[in-house]
Protein backbone atom coordinates (compact mmCIF):
# COMPACT_ATOMS: atom_id res chain seq x y z
CA UNK A 1 0.00 0.00 0.00
CA UNK A 2 1.45 3.20 -1.13
CA UNK A 3 1.98 6.21 1.75
CA UNK A 4 -0.73 8.71 1.16
CA UNK A 5 0.50 12.14 2.61
CA UNK A 6 -1.66 13.98 4.34
CA UNK A 7 -3.44 16.73 2.37
CA UNK A 8 -2.91 20.44 3.56
CA UNK A 9 -1.99 23.40 3.11
CA UNK A 10 0.67 23.93 4.71
CA UNK A 11 2.42 20.66 3.81
CA UNK A 12 1.56 21.65 -0.04
CA UNK A 13 3.05 24.81 0.52
CA UNK A 14 6.07 23.77 2.15
CA UNK A 15 6.75 20.74 -0.37
CA UNK A 16 5.95 23.27 -3.26
CA UNK A 17 8.44 25.99 -1.58
CA UNK A 18 11.81 23.63 -1.13
CA UNK A 19 11.16 21.86 -4.77
CA UNK A 20 10.42 24.26 -6.84
CA UNK A 21 13.12 27.04 -6.79
CA UNK A 22 12.57 28.58 -10.45
CA UNK A 23 15.31 31.09 -10.04
CA UNK A 24 17.75 28.38 -9.65
CA UNK A 25 16.93 26.74 -12.83
CA UNK A 26 14.75 28.31 -15.22
CA UNK A 27 14.00 32.26 -16.74
CA UNK A 28 11.38 34.45 -17.25
CA UNK A 29 11.90 32.97 -21.18
CA UNK A 30 11.23 29.68 -20.51
CA UNK A 31 7.96 30.56 -18.78
CA UNK A 32 7.01 32.87 -21.86
CA UNK A 33 7.91 29.67 -23.99
CA UNK A 34 5.74 27.21 -21.75
CA UNK A 35 2.74 29.80 -21.30
CA UNK A 36 2.97 30.15 -25.63
CA UNK A 37 2.54 26.27 -26.05
CA UNK A 38 -0.29 25.82 -23.54
CA UNK A 39 -2.15 28.38 -24.44
CA UNK A 40 -1.76 27.04 -28.10
CA UNK A 41 -1.93 23.55 -27.04
CA UNK A 42 -4.12 23.58 -23.84
CA UNK A 43 -6.72 26.61 -23.80
CA UNK A 44 -9.98 24.69 -23.21
CA UNK A 45 -7.84 23.56 -20.16
CA UNK A 46 -6.67 26.71 -19.22
CA UNK A 47 -9.98 28.11 -19.69
CA UNK A 48 -11.60 25.81 -16.82
CA UNK A 49 -8.77 26.44 -14.37
CA UNK A 50 -9.20 29.96 -14.71
CA UNK A 51 -12.55 29.94 -13.57
CA UNK A 52 -12.22 28.34 -10.31
CA UNK A 53 -13.09 30.37 -7.26
CA UNK A 54 -9.60 31.11 -5.32
CA UNK A 55 -8.71 32.73 -1.97
CA UNK A 56 -6.16 35.72 -2.56
CA UNK A 57 -4.76 35.23 0.71
CA UNK A 58 -3.54 31.39 -0.22
CA UNK A 59 -0.40 31.75 -1.73
CA UNK A 60 -0.82 28.27 -3.49
CA UNK A 61 -4.44 27.71 -4.16
CA UNK A 62 -6.03 24.53 -5.22
CA UNK A 63 -5.78 24.82 -8.37
CA UNK A 64 -3.30 22.30 -10.00
CA UNK A 65 -3.19 18.85 -11.45
CA UNK A 66 -0.01 16.82 -10.75
CA UNK A 67 1.19 14.08 -12.16
CA UNK A 68 4.19 11.56 -10.54
CA UNK A 69 6.43 10.50 -13.92
CA UNK A 70 9.71 8.69 -14.45
CA UNK A 71 10.39 9.32 -17.47
CA UNK A 72 8.86 12.10 -19.77
CA UNK A 73 9.93 13.03 -23.97
CA UNK A 74 11.37 15.79 -24.48
CA UNK A 75 10.30 18.40 -26.78
CA UNK A 76 12.90 21.13 -26.87
CA UNK A 77 11.43 23.72 -24.41
CA UNK A 78 13.21 24.06 -21.29
CA UNK A 79 11.37 23.06 -18.25
CA UNK A 80 8.37 21.34 -20.75
CA UNK A 81 8.15 17.31 -21.87
CA UNK A 82 5.18 15.78 -23.70
CA UNK A 83 3.64 12.27 -22.83
CA UNK A 84 0.96 10.45 -24.77
CA UNK A 85 -1.34 8.96 -23.24
CA UNK A 86 -2.29 4.71 -23.25
CA UNK A 87 -4.34 3.50 -25.56
CA UNK A 88 -6.16 0.97 -23.54
CA UNK A 89 -3.06 -1.15 -22.55
CA UNK A 90 -2.09 0.21 -19.35
CA UNK A 91 -1.10 -2.68 -16.85
CA UNK A 92 -2.01 -2.35 -13.33
CA UNK A 93 0.97 -1.65 -11.04
CA UNK A 94 -1.04 -2.54 -7.66
CA UNK A 95 -4.46 -3.79 -8.09
CA UNK A 96 -4.93 -7.08 -9.00
CA UNK A 97 -5.85 -7.75 -12.74
CA UNK A 98 -9.45 -9.23 -11.67
CA UNK A 99 -10.34 -6.14 -9.66
CA UNK A 100 -8.85 -3.99 -12.41
CA UNK A 101 -11.23 -5.73 -15.57
CA UNK A 102 -14.24 -5.41 -13.26
CA UNK A 103 -13.61 -1.78 -12.82
CA UNK A 104 -13.06 -1.26 -16.45
CA UNK A 105 -16.20 -3.46 -17.47
CA UNK A 106 -18.62 -1.21 -15.27
CA UNK A 107 -16.80 2.20 -16.13
CA UNK A 108 -16.79 1.15 -19.56
CA UNK A 109 -21.10 0.54 -18.92
CA UNK A 110 -21.12 3.89 -17.36
CA UNK A 111 -19.15 6.04 -19.23
CA UNK A 112 -18.10 4.30 -22.37
CA UNK A 113 -14.57 4.55 -21.42
CA UNK A 114 -12.31 1.84 -19.85
CA UNK A 115 -10.80 4.36 -17.11
CA UNK A 116 -8.33 1.80 -15.50
CA UNK A 117 -6.89 1.29 -18.95
CA UNK A 118 -6.78 4.38 -21.00
CA UNK A 119 -6.77 7.09 -17.89
CA UNK A 120 -4.32 9.00 -17.32
CA UNK A 121 -4.19 9.52 -13.02
CA UNK A 122 -3.87 12.61 -11.34
CA UNK A 123 -3.84 14.49 -8.34
CA UNK A 124 -4.05 18.28 -6.75
CA UNK A 125 -2.04 16.45 -3.99
CA UNK A 126 1.61 17.26 -5.11
CA UNK A 127 3.08 15.40 -2.29
CA UNK A 128 0.80 12.17 -3.45
CA UNK A 129 1.77 12.44 -6.88
CA UNK A 130 5.33 12.50 -6.32
CA UNK A 131 4.59 8.57 -4.73
CA UNK A 132 4.63 7.64 -8.31
CA UNK A 133 8.01 9.53 -9.59
CA UNK A 134 9.27 12.92 -9.99
CA UNK A 135 5.93 15.26 -9.31
CA UNK A 136 5.08 17.59 -12.71
CA UNK A 137 2.18 20.03 -13.72
CA UNK A 138 -0.07 18.20 -15.80
CA UNK A 139 -1.94 20.01 -18.76
CA UNK A 140 -3.84 17.73 -21.02
CA UNK A 141 -3.51 18.92 -24.98
CA UNK A 142 -6.89 19.48 -26.70
CA UNK A 143 -9.36 17.92 -25.83
CA UNK A 144 -10.48 15.90 -22.68
CA UNK A 145 -12.70 14.37 -20.30
CA UNK A 146 -11.85 13.36 -16.27
CA UNK A 147 -13.65 11.90 -13.97
CA UNK A 148 -13.52 11.52 -10.64
CA UNK A 149 -15.14 9.90 -7.13
CA UNK A 150 -15.49 12.31 -4.06
CA UNK A 151 -14.79 9.42 -1.94
CA UNK A 152 -11.78 8.17 -3.56
CA UNK A 153 -7.99 9.65 -3.02
CA UNK A 154 -6.37 6.86 -4.46
CA UNK A 155 -8.24 4.07 -5.92
CA UNK A 156 -5.77 0.86 -4.71
CA UNK A 157 -4.96 2.01 -1.47
CA UNK A 158 -8.77 2.87 -0.90
CA UNK A 159 -9.96 -0.36 -1.37
CA UNK A 160 -6.96 -2.93 -0.96
CA UNK A 161 -7.91 -3.50 2.64
CA UNK A 162 -11.78 -3.89 2.31
CA UNK A 163 -12.90 -7.51 2.92
CA UNK A 164 -14.66 -8.05 -0.87
CA UNK A 165 -11.10 -7.63 -2.42
CA UNK A 166 -9.72 -11.29 -1.94
CA UNK A 167 -13.23 -12.61 -1.55
CA UNK A 168 -14.25 -15.65 -3.84
CA UNK A 169 -17.66 -14.38 -3.96
CA UNK A 170 -17.60 -12.75 -7.46
CA UNK A 171 -20.74 -11.30 -7.29
CA UNK A 172 -20.76 -9.87 -4.18
CA UNK A 173 -17.47 -8.20 -5.05
CA UNK A 174 -18.92 -7.00 -8.06
CA UNK A 175 -21.60 -5.65 -6.31
CA UNK A 176 -19.58 -3.65 -4.54
CA UNK A 177 -17.37 -2.51 -7.32
CA UNK A 178 -20.41 -0.89 -8.80
CA UNK A 179 -21.55 0.75 -5.72
CA UNK A 180 -18.06 2.84 -6.20
CA UNK A 181 -18.21 3.20 -10.22
CA UNK A 182 -21.49 4.76 -9.61
CA UNK A 183 -20.15 7.83 -7.61
CA UNK A 184 -17.91 8.80 -10.34
CA UNK A 185 -18.74 11.74 -11.87
CA UNK A 186 -17.62 13.56 -14.88
CA UNK A 187 -17.87 17.28 -13.99
CA UNK A 188 -16.99 19.91 -11.31
CA UNK A 189 -13.18 19.73 -11.55
CA UNK A 190 -13.29 23.30 -9.34
CA UNK A 191 -14.72 20.81 -5.83
CA UNK A 192 -11.93 18.72 -6.39
CA UNK A 193 -9.41 18.54 -3.53
CA UNK A 194 -7.35 15.60 -2.76
CA UNK A 195 -9.26 13.30 -4.91
CA UNK A 196 -7.59 11.28 -7.91
CA UNK A 197 -8.72 12.62 -10.92
CA UNK A 198 -8.52 10.51 -14.08
CA UNK A 199 -8.27 12.16 -17.55
CA UNK A 200 -9.06 10.70 -20.92
CA UNK A 201 -6.91 12.52 -23.55
CA UNK A 202 -4.55 11.92 -26.66
CA UNK A 203 -1.50 13.69 -25.56
CA UNK A 204 -0.37 15.93 -22.32
CA UNK A 205 2.12 18.26 -20.85
CA UNK A 206 3.94 17.28 -17.96
CA UNK A 207 5.49 20.95 -16.58
CA UNK A 208 8.30 21.09 -13.76
CA UNK A 209 6.27 22.04 -10.88
CA UNK A 210 9.01 25.21 -10.21
CA UNK A 211 6.54 26.78 -12.71
CA UNK A 212 4.07 26.49 -10.60
CA UNK A 213 4.07 30.50 -8.72
CA UNK A 214 4.29 31.62 -12.55
CA UNK A 215 0.96 29.40 -13.21
CA UNK A 216 -0.96 30.78 -10.70
CA UNK A 217 -0.22 34.33 -11.54
CA UNK A 218 -1.39 34.06 -14.45
CA UNK A 219 -4.35 32.15 -13.60
CA UNK A 220 -5.38 34.98 -11.65
CA UNK A 221 -5.18 37.68 -13.64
Amino acid sequence: MKYLKEFSTFNQISYLSNTSSFNDKYSDEDWDNILKLLKRDCSKFLNELSEYKTDPNNKYEWITLFRGASNVDEIGVNGMWIKSSYDGDRKPKDMSKKIHNIFDSLFKKKFGEKLRSSGIFTTKNSLQAGDYGAPYMFFPIGNYKYYWNYYIDDLFSDIEMEPWYNFDDEDFRISEISKIVDEYIDKDLSKVTSQEVIFICKRYYMVDIAFHTKLIEYLKK
